[in-house]
């Protein structure tokens, strides 16, 4: 099996990461909820221009160590446009609450 920090293809990206710290995952809920709740339209024709159709981020937790998943689906992915304030914002919060890339296994990926 392949070993990932990053698993994309054609219509899907998936990045995993390390919470820097356990306090740090309020902080990403947080976020999340103004994302949807204040942001929600913003955030969309952002996505939009991205050509994303669905983003989720998670965060779960295992042996006390605290982990965020962004999962990413569309056809040919674009990168966010880092010149409009939410996509900035977003960056800086997402950065202050990682510490560090984690590999995976991709086990099996099947679409019809």
């Amino acid at each position: 099996m392949t070993k990932v920090t990053k698993y994309s293809s054609l219509w899907e990206s998936s990045s995993y990461a390390e919470v820097s710290h356990n306090d740090k995952v309020e902080t990403l809920l947080a976020w999340g909820a103004e994302v949807q709740l204040k942001h929600k339209p913003e955030a969309l024709d952002s996505l939009r221009e991205e050509n994303c159709t669905r983003e989720i981020f998670q965060v779960f937790e295992g042996n006390g160590q605290w982990f965020l998943i962004c999962h990413m689906e569309g056809e040919n992915l674009l990168p966010a446009n880092m010149e409009k304030e939410l996509n900035q914002k977003h960056r800086e919060v997402i950065m202050s609450c990682i510490d560090r890339p984690v590999e995976s296994e991709v086990v099996y990926d099947l679409k019809t």
